[in-house]
């Protein structure tokens, strides 16, 4: 998903930290989301507008903020919560199987790096 992000954000509204470092566990903390829950946790987390969104939420959130055709994704939250939250679930587990997975993390160019947060 960051590369993906990192490829359509030419702008740079989107900053990235791992769900293991300290200010992740800080900001999931500060808005409510139990700490032994992020711990494990292996999804993806959108904090926007000061409130954090995780699963098909944060993936339809960050889809209709780049803009552009992907504003049409907004139509997908006419699908209840638990069975888009379902289809994440399921599309997660089997990602790799289906796509692979990448050998070689992207290294970030210079400009992208400032949108890495530690």
């Amino acid at each position: 998903m960051v590369d993906f992000l990192l490829d359509r954000d030419p702008v740079g509204l989107f900053r990235f930290a791992s769900l293991q470092s300290d200010i992740a566990r800080v900001t999931l903390a500060r808005h409510g989301y139990p700490i032994k829950s992020a711990q494990g946790l292996d999804n993806i987390v959108y904090l926007r507008l000061g409130k954090l969104k995780t699963k098909s939420d944060a993936i339809l959130s960050i889809v209709v903020d780049i803009g552009g055709v992907y504003k049409a994704a907004v139509m997908l939250y006419l699908i209840p919560k638990w069975i888009r939250d379902r289809i994440y679930d399921a599309f997660a587990r089997r990602r790799y199987s289906w796509f692979g997975k990448n050998e070689i993390c992207r290294i970030p160019t210079a400009k992208e790096k400032s949108r890495f947060v530690e």
